[in-house]
């Protein structure tokens, strides 16, 4: 009987990677830029689909009502529901478009949108208006009347 005894010569690299071999490396920083540009393709196509929901919602708006929401109302405007001397902006006539009635049902029309009591619904930041992929993520407006 005859034994041999075998002897690994692999090197080992110090970050547990088998071979020892420089070629990783180069693998590892392709990927990063990689990933990213899938993650920024995801951004873009979820930035559509929320240009597109707004647009579906706005359309249906206009088939409800048959034109589309004024893009700001500074009443008293009784073709859109407004008899007070107050403003509103555009947004929130489509909440009920874009699956927030609850709230669509918190606005109070009787009051300007900078009032008080409309703030719960006006601070409130829904993605859809948000675009994912800007440099600077959960953008506000910095400037308002309130």
């Amino acid at each position: 009987m005859q034994c041999s005894v075998s002897t690994n010569t692999k090197r080992f690299h110090p970050d547990g990677i088998a071979g020892g071999n420089r070629h990783h490396r180069r693998f590892d920083r392709s990927v990063v830029p990689a990933a990213q540009k899938v993650r920024e393709a995801a951004n873009r196509l979820s930035c559509s689909n929320n240009l597109r929901q707004l647009g579906l919602a706005l359309h249906q708006f206009h088939n409800d009502h048959g034109a589309f929401p004024p893009g700001q109302v500074h009443g008293p405007y009784p073709p859109a529901g407004v008899f007070w001397p107050v403003n509103h902006g555009w947004a929130v006539f489509i909440l009920p478009y874009i699956e927030q009635q609850p709230l669509y049902d918190l606005y109070d029309w009787d009051k300007k949108l900078a009032d008080p009591s409309n703030q719960p619904v006006v601070g409130t930041s829904l993605s859809l208006f948000q675009c994912p992929s800007p440099p600077q993520q959960n953008r506000f407006m910095t400037t308002s009347p309130f």
